[in-house]
């Protein structure tokens, strides 16, 4: 007997699920309770002369691969009783039509063989408003396999919409095992250099959250914790190139919102990964999760000890005096060792269908020792040697993150009404001690200094949303407050070798609070006009930011407010083509370290000072975006444009006499990127996945504010690519690899670096264990070189930090793998947003 094809298969089930819906649902004779029956007296009595005129219609799609679905069971239910009222099977394009219904109140149920059940929000027809569009309705795979059909539902690489992109951390291979910073490589538009710095579309003035909240990163201190956080705690990485009114201003090139994991299986479901990676790498995490009627908590633990060596060199050529030229030459070389311990937990709490409470927490412990040897020597213009010295710095860093939120919702019954209400607390504690010890005679170490710094930093968050629903648009609203303390002090002490004892040393003693107040607001309105949807909304923010410097005796205080508008406009002129317009104005303030007046002369040839003279940057950011949706192919092309005022950037400059570099940020006068984006996603072969991604920007920045001729004008672009293949149901592999074309700034170059790397793994019989191998950067080409020129020198400078790393990650899943298929009335208003369209 030949093999039933899984169209058949579908037929015949889908047939089956409405054949049963029809009988279990007819009226039983219970409903004779007599309160039930005044009930459905009264109904019957307000609608016993409205004509059977209701319409049902829909189409429905597969959410990973934007497929139509075909021989689904779509079933239309009275509210009152749960009787049948209507029902039909989509057809071949996925659309479903039910007609000939009385007026009343009703919610419809959607199954499908592979596909999780889904129950609409109750629903109202009228003789006066009969027709009740879902337009197109996601349907999201289960995980149940069928014995012949062996239907598995997959999230996809990657989910690609006009407003942001989505992209499921597990299903990059070379993820496994490690750091949050190193899944952040592997997406499209964003890089991270050798410090962990991000960039989006070619901006490091990018915001971060964590599950949609600060959680104490900024611009400063966000590599270091992100290259410690495990991947393996972390569920989707969403990408917001240009934010709505109803998101924070801050952040000129986007948001990147870092999802963790909170499964939404019934029962104790829960999975143990255990790895290790060469140079004695190690890495392990837990991940937790019960779910009941009731509640939903978690409890995630990861643990990471990662051990890198890095080394690099500088070579500064003084062009003071043209018939003399002198250089320095340094080289060094280190090691970081990190240590970090991380637990993240909480629990959804559903008081009733629609409340629910939230609370969640979590805990970081970081330490870090960092060894660092550097020689440097300063050579006249026959490269004779004039001085040297070899500085050996050892830094002893612990860092403790506390972060606590609370988080409320609700929904009413009927409508899409929606308040939410959050509030969250963040607490960083940063101690190190730093000794560097310096040979300036090529003898013995005549030179003896320790640094200590103490960070105390206070972040916290209250915002409250409403969204308010109307027959034909609606209307989103709140208010939001934000704060930030950062109190850093710095202590530095001398070794007298005569005395061999340590003396106070109070150049280099500082003490600077910087705290930073947002006041916002914002209105927001979407709907449809004609073929096209709308959105406009401004926000509103008021920002206050003191700063105290005691080493310079220095007090300021800034007050302005801005207002920031934005608008969409999204025209579908095909099914599966869209194209949209967005605009926004975005904003980028200074932090603690831009703002700081203290002259850091720690390393004694390089200065640093910060500028509280510094002013934000403001962008008007305006974005073409067209996705395509083809039979096995995803596309995804944008055009944009951001203009910025009084942008910021380090500034250089050397005494010609002493030989000394200080640098410091200064407001160039404006930056404007133009640049163009493509994604494509392939399928072919039923076995190959792949995802490419370029992007080309050209970038002007005018500083002749500053300095004459002080203006980059340059072209560059990225290349992000990989390519995935299954060769049978439980070993697959991937390749990955990107290219960061050169780039220049007013005072310098970035050269340009590129990489490739291979993952894969293997699914052992039962599904339950699992083994990942991963070997980064193969060909060890990721070098970081940057040449700076300015008035009267130029700089080169190469660093490399160890990129090629062999690893192996072993998992241990356990619990239940399918979705709940009980049918709630209004969902679980703590339950993460599944891209479910309108009314699902």
């Amino acid at each position: 007997m030949p093999a039933m094809t899984p169209r058949f298969l579908r037929l015949l089930f889908g047939l089956l699920f409405f054949s049963f819906a029809v009988s279990a649902q007819m009226p039983r004779p219970e409903f004779r309770d007599s309160t039930k029956m005044r009930q459905g007296m009264r109904d019957t009595a307000a609608f016993r002369n409205g004509p059977p005129v209701g319409k049902v219609i829909g189409v429905l799609r597969d959410s990973s691969s934007r497929q139509s679905i075909e021989f689904a069971s779509v079933v239309v239910m009275r509210m009152r009783d749960s009787s049948v009222a209507g029902g039909a099977l989509s057809d071949n394009k996925g659309q479903f039509r039910i007609e000939d219904l009385s007026p009343g109140r009703y919610f419809v149920r959607i199954t499908s063989i592979g596909y999780r059940q889904l129950d609409s929000k109750p629903f109202m027809l009228t003789p006066m408003d009969p027709l009740k569009d879902f337009s197109t309705v996601w349907m999201f795979p289960s995980t149940r396999q069928l014995k012949e059909t062996e239907v598995v539902g997959e999230k996809a690489e990657y989910v690609n919409s006009l407003d942001k992109k989505v992209y499921n951390v597990d299903k990059t291979l070379i993820n496994a095992g490690g750091s949050v910073s190193e899944v952040l490589q592997n997406i499209p538009s964003v890089n991270v250099d050798i410090d962990g710095k991000i960039s989006l579309r070619g901006s490091e003035q990018v915001t971060v959250f964590i599950d949609g909240k600060p959680a104490g990163l900024n611009a400063e201190n966000r590599g270091a914790i992100l290259q410690q956080l495990p991947a393996a705690t972390i569920d989707q990485i969403e990408v917001i190139t240009n934010p709505s009114a109803k998101y924070d201003a801050e952040g000129i090139s986007g948001i990147i919102n870092i999802k963790t994991k909170k499964d939404k299986n019934p029962g104790l479901n829960g999975s143990v990964q255990v790895g290790a990676g060469t140079r004695d790498k190690y890495n392990a995490s837990i991940q937790l999760n019960r779910r009941t009627k009731s509640h939903n908590a978690f409890l995630n633990y990861g643990y990471r000890d990662d051990r890198r060596f890095s080394f690099g060199d500088n070579t500064r050529t003084n062009t003071y005096f043209e018939d003399s030229l002198s250089y320095f030459v340094s080289e060094n070389d280190g090691r970081n060792d990190n240590i970090s311990h991380t637990i993240r937990g909480g629990v959804d709490l559903y008081l009733n269908d629609y409340n629910t409470l939230g609370m969640s927490g979590s805990v970081n412990l970081r330490n870090e020792a960092r060894y660092d040897d550097a020689i440097t020597r300063q050579e006249d213009d026959d490269f004779n040697e004039v001085s040297f010295f070899d500085r050996i710095t050892r830094t002893d860093e612990n860092n403790k993150n506390f972060d606590g939120s609370v988080d409320y919702r609700r929904t009413f019954a009927g409508t899409k009404k929606e308040l939410t209400a959050s509030a969250s607390i963040n607490r960083i504690l940063r101690d190190d001690e730093s000794q560097y010890s310096t040979d300036t005679s090529g003898l013995v170490f005549d030179q003896l200094q320790r640094l200590n710094t103490i960070g105390r930093n206070w972040n916290g968050t209250a915002q409250a949303d409403l969204i308010l629903p109307f027959e034909k648009f609606k209307i989103e609203t709140g208010l939001k407050s934000t704060y930030r303390r950062n109190d850093g002090r710095q202590s530095s002490d001398r070794y007298d070798f005569t005395a061999n004892d340590w003396n106070a040393d109070t150049t280099f003693t500082d003490r600077f609070i910087f705290t930073e107040w947002v006041y916002a607001g914002y209105l927001q309105w979407s709907g449809r006009w004609k073929i096209f949807e709308l959105m406009a909304g401004v926000r509103a923010e008021q920002t206050v930011i003191t700063g105290q410097s005691e080493s310079a005796d220095t007090n300021f205080t800034r007050d302005f407010l801005n207002l920031f508008p934005s608008g969409a406009i999204k025209y579908s002129f095909s099914e599966g083509r869209d194209v949209q317009l967005n605009y926004s104005r975005r904003i980028s303030r200074p932090g603690q370290q831009q703002l700081n007046p203290f002259r850091n002369i720690s390393d004694s040839i390089n200065i640093f000072v910060g500028n509280p003279g510094l002013l934000p940057e403001t962008t008007h950011s305006l974005e073409l975006g067209y996705i395509g949706r083809y039979k096995e192919q995803n596309v995804s092309a944008t055009l944009f444009y951001r203009f910025t005022d009084n942008f910021s950037q380090r500034f250089r400059v050397v005494d010609p006499v002493s030989n000394i570099t200080t640098q410091t940020f200064v407001n160039y006068n404006t930056s404007e990127n133009l640049g163009a984006e493509l994604v494509i996603r392939n399928s072919f072969l039923k076995v190959f996945t792949s995802t490419l991604t370029l992007t080309a920007f050209y970038n002007k920045v005018n500083g002749e504010n500053i300095g004459a001729g002080l203006v980059s004008d340059v072209w560059s672009g990225d290349i992000r690519g990989s390519i995935s293949t299954r060769f049978s149901k439980s070993f697959s592999i991937q390749l990955t690899g990107n290219y960061m074309a050169p780039r220049e700034q007013p005072q310098g170059t970035f050269r340009g670096m590129s990489g490739i790397d291979f993952g894969f793994k293997y699914d052992f019989k039962g599904g339950k264990w699992s083994l990942n191998g991963s070997l980064t950067d193969i060909f060890d080409t990721r070098n970081f070189r940057v040449d700076n020129l300015g008035d009267g020198f130029r700089v080169e400078f190469t660093r490399k930090r160890e990129s090629r790393v062999g690893s192996f990650t072993l998992s241990y899943r356990f619990g239940k793998a399918e979705q709940s298929q009980r049918p709630r009335k209004q969902g679980r208003p703590g339950d993460m947003p599944q891209n479910d369209m309108l009314d699902f």
